[in-house]
């Protein structure tokens, strides 16, 4: 029988069987973050994972890029639940919104809260855009939990113009899974979209999750009046 060796280590085994198992998964959340058109109807399917498990902890709510690959290859489906949903509250009847937008000093807000006809909130989302770049964050939840932050930034950093994406997935208040996208020019270049549109998200360190989710609370009740507060002051 003929012997096959394997060139590659078994940490770069584990990264492309992974890679395989989260193509499909993964473009069903970037069709979201990505382009507001898409009319792909999902059928909302429910999750067979056990929720007794929890993610692991380092004690700072971190996870390393091994952490969340140990923990990725035993729970792809709690992963691709959160990739579904993300695609079911997009195409969900919305039962209201409140949509509010301030001119500031350091720019102009779009603030966005989406609600579903339980009245449950479904999508948060804000727009930022300044002398300085844009920011725009969208956080989603289901059963009124937060499962998946997106967040696009554009501005200058250290004499370059940059360009990044980040996707954070969560479970029961935990990160879970942490992906960037990042790319460089100079200031005067034409803006290289397509560029970034083809580059590829990679898997990075997590940061703890309160520095994510700092103010969300607030941000789900304030008022308009409130709201332009936070923004502009």
């Amino acid at each position: 029988m003929m012997k096959i060796n394997f060139p590659y280590s078994p940490f770069l085994f584990l990264l492309l069987v992974l890679s395989i198992n989260f193509q499909s998964c993964e473009q069903l959340a970037s069709s979201s973050d990505s382009s507001e058109s898409d009319t792909t109807t999902e059928t909302e399917t429910t999750s067979n994972t056990d929720d007794t498990k929890t993610p692991p902890s380092t004690g700072t709510d971190e996870m390393s890029v091994q952490e969340q690959l140990d923990y990725a290859a035993s729970h792809v489906k709690e992963l691709t639940f959160v990739n579904e949903k993300i695609v079911d509250i997009k195409n969900e009847h919305i039962h209201h919104k409140d949509q509010f937008t301030f001119e500031c000093d350091k720019g102009k807000v779009d603030l966005e809260r989406i609600y579903n006809d339980d009245n449950q909130i479904h999508l948060l989302s804000y727009h930022i855009h300044g002398e300085d770049g844009i920011s725009t964050k969208h956080h989603y939840f289901w059963d009124n939990k937060l499962i998946y932050q997106f967040h696009h930034h554009e501005g200058a950093e250290g004499g370059k113009q940059v360009i990044d994406d980040h996707k954070t997935y969560f479970k029961e208040g935990k990160i879970i899974r942490c992906l960037e996208k990042k790319i460089s020019y100079s200031k005067g270049e034409e803006h290289p979209n397509d560029l970034f549109v083809n580059a590829t998200y990679e898997q990075v360190d997590c940061v703890p999750a309160d520095k994510l989710t700092k103010n969300i609370e607030q941000l789900l009740a304030y008022s308009e009046e409130e709201a332009k507060d936070y923004f502009c002051n």
